[in-house]
């Protein structure tokens, strides 16, 4: 940790708190372009999730996900135009994201 810990948390719970991810923020990004420029998978030790795994670009061109600063590789993927994310593979957040 880079911080002080709040007053009365032990520092330890603190750093299993975040380890597990409930320590996670989750926040809305929003983009009009089709192309992201993001490739997303399967979460290994996490069955039903999936996370931002590289970003790439389109002739030299950083995509609009990288661009926006917002998102970061091994960011988790929540929901998708407002639809859930949860227990769907890397596939099916792929149809959401292309399908709209």
């Amino acid at each position: 940790l880079d911080f002080r810990a709040p007053e009365g948390v032990d520092i330890n719970s603190l750093r299993q708190m975040m380890a597990s991810g409930m320590g996670s923020v989750t926040f809305p990004v929003t983009f009009a372009e089709q192309r992201l420029g993001l490739q997303i998978q399967d979460v290994e030790d996490e069955p039903g999730a999936t996370e931002v795994a590289a970003f790439t670009e389109q002739d030299g061109v950083l995509g609009p996900a990288e661009v926006s600063g917002k998102i970061e590789i091994g960011d988790r993927i929540a929901r998708v135009n407002g639809q859930s994310c949860l227990g769907l593979d890397y596939a099916a957040v792929l149809d959401l994201i292309i399908t709209g």
